[in-house]
């Protein structure tokens, strides 16, 4: 699994002299299990311009490979 629960996962970059990070929190949280985190967050310069909340997650079927 990419991500901790309690520590979440932070992807981070300088972008025009200003940091940038987004932040993907609560893995295996009811909502979204262990397919996508709870929430997103994106900051720039350390300030919160965006939060997306998982409200629920279905997983996709399988294709066979046949099919390609």
């Amino acid at each position: 699994r990419w991500g901790d629960e309690a520590v979440g996962a932070i992807l981070s970059a300088t972008l025009g002299g200003a940091r940038h990070e987004v932040r993907f929190l609560d893995w295996s949280s009811p909502t979204g299990g262990d397919l996508f985190p709870r929430a997103v967050e994106v900051l720039a310069g350390g300030q919160l311009v965006l939060r997306l909340v998982t409200e629920r997650v279905l997983g996709n079927p399988r294709v066979p490979d046949s099919i390609f």
